[in-house]
């Protein structure tokens, strides 16, 4: 059914007329084409045409319906989980599709536990896990047994280990460039337990996870107070802006903000390794650089007159060291979608899709440090960023 809401000059701008292409001569899926495409956030339907291998460059709301034949652009219901619409959207913004029940919000589990915190290491790129100061919330690692764990004697680890065999059953961005099929590289393996918590059997009952990068060790009791404060404020996702008052190397400079320098400085990064083969397999960054800065539509400071970011200069650039996440929400199912998405689809450096993605959902991260967390991503209140190989 259709109800009515105001169509006013706000909520007509928020359907934004950008589009995106997929560039491989395979035959996209639908979810491929859905989850590349930007949805409108007033009636959250996608559209996308198969035949011109591109998404409209209208908004979802206004697009033509499918022409005979199979030629123009069908819609998908983004907020039914990619089904295919039942119904045309309405013409205009001012009407919005309107469903009893959404299919995501049917088919979420039981979330009986409040919070965990998980990592991957493949590979042996990361030599130990970090042991926690604390083991009063569970610690879940997926691995392949080359990293080990280094406690005392005497003592067991927090981490519960994981053998990681899930990636190739779940993964459903088949035929992409970094799919799991298509890129099995233990950089990228470790990717999909990052970006996709919320198809992992072991972290389906709990509220919020929080991703850990193989370099983090945490010190701070996740049980506190001061952190419960973030993560009541944590409505989709949180992490540390990107910015260092005294960084170790050049690399570590404030990104100001700006995606831009967040995709600049990796460049210089991917040439300085010359093209490490192991993490940066099969990464095209001048792509990189011409889709996101350039054929996107992005646009820098997009988030200037959301509260969010009001009082925070470095809004916009994150360091996705550590990532709490609100499983609860349906919308942290969307964001972490299309993450994984775009990681399958155009590079593995997911600090500068987590930014892209945050602007293509409009789904702004609550960012870090706030409320009793101190410090910067690299050394705070909650944990201290170690360095590779240990």
């Amino acid at each position: 059914r259709l109800v009515h809401s105001t169509a006013d000059e706000t909520s007509a701008r928020s359907c934004r007329s950008v589009f995106g292409r997929w560039y491989d001569n395979s035959t996209p899926t639908l979810q491929q084409c859905a989850l590349r495409c930007s949805w409108c956030p007033v009636c959250r339907y996608a559209s996308f045409s198969y035949q011109q291998r591109d998404c409209s460059l209208y908004s979802a709301c206004n697009v033509e319906p499918l022409l005979p034949r199979g030629y123009g652009y069908r819609t998908v219901d983004v907020a039914m989980a990619l089904a295919v619409a039942r119904s045309k959207p309405a013409r205009v913004c001012g009407y919005a599709g309107v469903h009893a029940t959404r299919k995501s919000e049917q088919t979420q589990p039981k979330r009986s536990s409040q919070l965990a915190v998980y990592t991957a290491v493949i590979g042996g790129y990361e030599k130990t896990f970090k042991e926690p100061t604390h083991c009063n919330v569970p610690f879940i690692a997926y691995t392949d047994e080359l990293t080990k764990t280094h406690v005392t004697h005497g003592k067991r680890s927090c981490w519960r280990m994981i053998i990681a065999r899930a990636h190739l059953e779940l993964d459903y961005t088949r035929g992409c460039r970094n799919s799991i099929a298509s890129n099995q590289g233990s950089f990228n393996v470790a990717k999909f337990y990052k970006l996709n918590p919320h198809r992992l059997t072991e972290l389906s009952t709990f509220k919020h996870v929080i991703w850990v990068d193989g370099t983090v060790r945490i010190h701070a009791d996740l049980t506190a107070l001061a952190f419960a404060r973030v993560l009541t404020s944590t409505s989709i996702v949180s992490a540390f802006e990107h910015c260092e008052l005294n960084p170790p190397t050049r690399f570590e400079h404030c990104r100001d903000g700006l995606l831009r320098n967040e995709v600049h400085i990796m460049d210089d990064i991917f040439r300085a390794s010359r093209g490490s083969k192991g993490v940066y397999r099969g990464q095209d960054f001048s792509q990189q650089e011409q889709y996101y800065l350039h054929e996107s539509g992005f646009r820098e400071h997009w988030f200037a007159n959301y509260p969010e970011a009001r009082g925070r200069p470095q809004y916009g650039v994150w360091v996705t060291t550590f990532v709490v996440l609100n499983l609860a929400n349906p919308d942290t199912r969307r964001f972490l979608d299309r993450w994984w998405f775009e990681n399958a689809n155009t590079t593995t450096q997911d600090q500068v899709t987590f930014s892209f993605v945050a602007w293509r959902t409009g789904l702004l991260p609550y960012s870090l440090p706030a409320h009793n967390v101190t410090g910067t991503w690299l050394a705070n209140s909650l944990f201290k960023k170690l360095r590779h190989h240990v």
